[in-house]
Parts: structure tokens; C-alpha cells; sequence
């Protein structure tokens, strides 16, 4: 709990050093950076580690951030994380920079998951019930569980919409097993 909150304030200031208009390129760098620190964790624990010298370090996160849209702020944030011993932190900075910037835009990612693969009119249709449920835009990553037997489950950080048949099933086991008693 108490890294969301830092990472919350690191996100925060982060936007305050960014114009509005800027804010897609900041999300592709978030998505890159997040995309590059999670396929090689070593990396994280390495940045953070002691045992390897403080401008070292600091070259390694300079070179990273060359490539990105907003490299000054990147190498800022790095340099920043790294002499402050809080670089293992990164990936929740980039998650809570990510969901700012989603808000800002009235939008919300969710995890929609289908018992199986539907044609992308259906799909539409969920999204736009979701969206109404939601009263914001969704970017939707599908995901696919036969568990389900049918119907979805939207999933947010916070808003769970379980519209499967699986959990409809369950709830019609417990009710008839409440009347029995």
C-alpha cells in the first residue's frame, strides 16, 4: 500500500511536467518502458542494487530513456528513483502515471473476459453496456475462459461486472441450498 501512495505522488508530479496535448506520447512511453522493465526484471533489481556503482547505474537509465518521447522527464524520474534507492518501484509508477492519464481522458481500462472468442459486433455491444454501466470510455484487453461456460466478466482495479453463466450458476446453487435449510 504505502508504494501506491509514493508511486501515486512520483505519477502526479510527473503529469504537473507535461502539457495536456503531450499526454499520448507520455502513455507510449509508459507502455514501452512498463513492456521493457517487465520482460526483464533483473533489470529493476540491478538499477536498485547497491552492489553496482551509483554512475553506472545512472548511464544505464540515461541510455534507457534516450528513446522515449519525453526522454528528459524519464531520465529525471530514473535518476531520481535510482539515488533515492526506489527504483523497484518503477512498474507501479507507470501503472498509476497510466490510469491519470486514462482518467484525464474519461476512460478506464478493463480486462473483458469471454467463454470464447465472439465476432466483434458482440463484442461492441458488451463494450458499449460496459461503457454505460461505467459512464466512461473502455480500452479493453480480451482475454478468453471456457470456465465461464458463457457470457463475460469485466474486470477494472476496482469494478468487477460478472455476467458469466458460471458465476449465474453459483448463485442459483446457493440460493436453492439457503432454501433447503
Amino acid at each position: 500500500m504505502k508504494n501506491i501512495l509514493v508511486a501515486q505522488r512520483y505519477a502526479k508530479a510527473i503529469l504537473l511536467n507535461v502539457n495536456k496535448k503531450d499526454y499520448n506520447l507520455l502513455r507510449d512511453d509508459v507502455k514501452s518502458l512498463r513492456s521493457s522493465l517487465t520482460e526483464n526484471k533483473d533489470f529493476i533489481v540491478a538499477l536498485n542494487s547497491f552492489l553496482y556503482p551509483l554512475q553506472e547505474r545512472l548511464k544505464l537509465a540515461a541510455q534507457i530513456s534516450t528513446k522515449l518521447n519525453q526522454s528528459e522527464i524519464w531520465r529525471n524520474l530514473c535518476e531520481i528513483l535510482i539515488k533515492k534507492h526506489r527504483f523497484n518501484i518503477i512498474i507501479e509508477i507507470l501503472t498509476e502515471l497510466e490510469n491519470m492519464i486514462l482518467e484525464e481522458n474519461n476512460k478506464v481500462k478493463i480486462n473483458l473476459t469471454l467463454a470464447f472468442k465472439h465476432d466483434d459486433e458482440i463484442i461492441q455491444k458488451i463494450i458499449k453496456q460496459i461503457e454505460k454501466i461505467l459512464e466512461c470510455q473502455v480500452e479493453e484487453t480480451l482475454l478468453i475462459d471456457p470456465s465461464l461456460i458463457g457470457g463475460f466478466v469485466a474486470e477494472t482495479e476496482t469494478v468487477r461486472i460478472d455476467g458469466s453463466i458460471h458465476n449465474n450458476l453459483a448463485k442459483l446453487v446457493y440460493i436453492s441450498s439457503k432454501d433447503k435449510k
